[in-house]
């Protein structure tokens, strides 16, 4: 199971086993990437 945009579903051939998933209908998600400096 995997919790991703249902255009992943598509693209890798997989199926949807439930929609709309969050708790708030306004619900956002934002993903920080942290990189340490080459020594």
């Amino acid at each position: 199971a995997a919790v991703a945009p249902a255009r992943a579903a598509e693209v890798y051939g997989l199926s949807v086993l439930r929609n709309d998933l969050q708790d708030f209908s306004d619900n956002r998600t934002r993903f920080v990437l942290f990189v340490a400096p080459e020594a």
